[in-house]
């Protein structure tokens, strides 16, 4: 992302949508913008979860019961 911050600066959008490569291609993105709107959140990530097996082929977080992200 580092390399590309140059974009994010040259306009003073209010909001970002950031996507992986891998992104969530069935995820409506108005959803979780409307989402991230009405709860005023710093931020919001969409996320698929994965049981235990499948998770060493993944980037993987921890949430909580929440959804709050944890280490």
């Amino acid at each position: 992302m580092w390399q590309n911050l140059r974009y994010f600066l040259e306009r003073p959008f209010e909001h970002y949508l950031i996507l992986s490569g891998d992104q969530l291609n069935s995820m409506d993105y108005g959803d979780l913008i409307e989402a991230h709107l009405r709860i005023g959140a710093d931020m919001n990530l969409g996320t698929t979860p994965v049981d235990r097996r499948a998770a060493s082929d993944f980037g993987i977080m921890h949430s909580d019961a929440d959804r709050r992200i944890f280490r």
